[in-house]
């Protein structure tokens, strides 16, 4: 093999795997914004919700799965902060599931969490947990993919309900 073959394929594999890689963060990684009118949600037996209709409060909506270790990991931490904050935000777990296994999950464990399944516009959502939390006008202010920390969620929540 020549020099020139070989640098030939060396940087053709470097381009390959840079767009692969590129395809993978932007599938993966980066989540898109959604906004409050462009989900529809139902709850566990089958009613259809306007999430907009429960504004006036910041409302936080956490995209999760059963199957997901992370999203199972913060329910704890999410609980203590949605009774630290009862009355004064709305909290809401959506998951894409089937509503008999968010039910499932939901009589297994002892969160007091409104439980919803999504209908529409989540779906370009790849990543799970993604927590999104709206102010009072429905306006996205934060956005986190992952595990989300308590002290990062009392933080934004103290700032929004003091508002």
């Amino acid at each position: 093999m020549s020099k020139k073959s070989f640098w030939y394929g060396f940087l053709t594999g470097i381009v390959v795997a840079g767009l692969g890689l590129l395809f993978i963060v932007e599938k993966f990684v980066i989540q898109p914004d959604v906004s409050l009118n462009e989900m529809q949600v139902e709850d566990l037996k089958g009613k259809q919700l306007k999430i907009t209709e429960m504004l006036g409060k910041p409302i936080v909506i956490n995209y999760w799965a059963t199957w997901c270790i992370p999203c199972r990991e913060e329910f704890p931490d999410f609980e203590k902060v949605k009774k630290q904050f009862e009355g004064k935000v709305v909290f809401l777990m959506v998951s894409d599931e089937k509503n008999t296994k968010i039910q499932d999950f939901k009589d297994k464990n002892p969160y007091s969490f409104t439980y919803l399944k999504a209908v529409k516009g989540f779906e370009d959502i790849n990543s799970r947990p993604v927590t999104f939390i709206y102010d009072k006008n429905g306006q996205l202010i934060e956005k986190h993919v992952g595990t989300m920390d308590k002290d990062v969620l009392l933080k934004i929540l103290n700032k929004e309900v003091v508002k």
